[in-house]
């Protein structure tokens, strides 16, 4: 029994461990290298609602790159950011946290981002309303460079959230906003 025991911890461990996600950062990172993301732009971080958003069409007037890892964590993002967010320097960084996430994964999250991008803004939501909401409004209410985008449906229904989000980002860019025209196929 205590093998088993065992064996569950480890088996657990490893259904956790950011290499169970080596293959599709591997696979982003090749389509960087024949597309390779606008730097200076709107940067969105999340598992599979992140994922499946079509940027294109709900924040065309925004350079955006997608970094949506279903099945990732806040903590995988952490993990990989060396690779896959800094190199392209985003002015703002979209997060959405899901229910599997923790508020330490996502204060970790927050240092790795100071360290590497300090001028880098992060808007934080949550793909569904819920009890870490407050805390993040919090931790906004004490970092300038932290905004949580309060939005009353689920990350999942895109229609609805967008033009929600828009606005948020609309402010947070304001502070960078270069003229950018979207360029075909961007």
């Amino acid at each position: 029994m205590k093998s088993l025991a065992v064996f569950l911890i480890a088996l657990t461990a490893l259904a956790q461990s950011p290499d169970r996600l080596k293959a599709k950062v591997a696979a982003m990172l090749k389509a960087d290298q024949d597309n390779p993301p606008t730097a200076e732009g709107v940067l969105f971080v999340g598992g599979g609602p992140v994922e499946g958003w079509d940027l294109r069409r709900y924040f065309g007037a925004y350079r955006t790159a997608n970094r949506g890892i279903s099945g990732s964590r806040i903590s995988d993002a952490t993990y990989y950011a060396d690779q896959i967010i800094v190199p392209f320097k985003p002015s703002t960084i979209v997060v959405c946290l899901t229910d599997d996430d923790t508020i330490d994964a996502f204060t970790k999250f927050v240092a790795k981002i100071h360290q590497s991008l300090p001028k880098s803004l992060i808007v934080v939501m949550m793909d569904k309303p819920g009890p870490m909401n407050d805390r993040l409004d919090q931790i906004a209410g004490q970092d300038k460079l932290v905004r949580p985008a309060d939005l009353l449906d689920p990350v999942k229904d895109y229609d609805l959230v967008s033009p929600m989000l828009k606005l948020v980002i609309q402010k947070a860019e304001t502070r960078y906003w270069r003229g950018f025209d979207p360029v075909p196929g961007q």
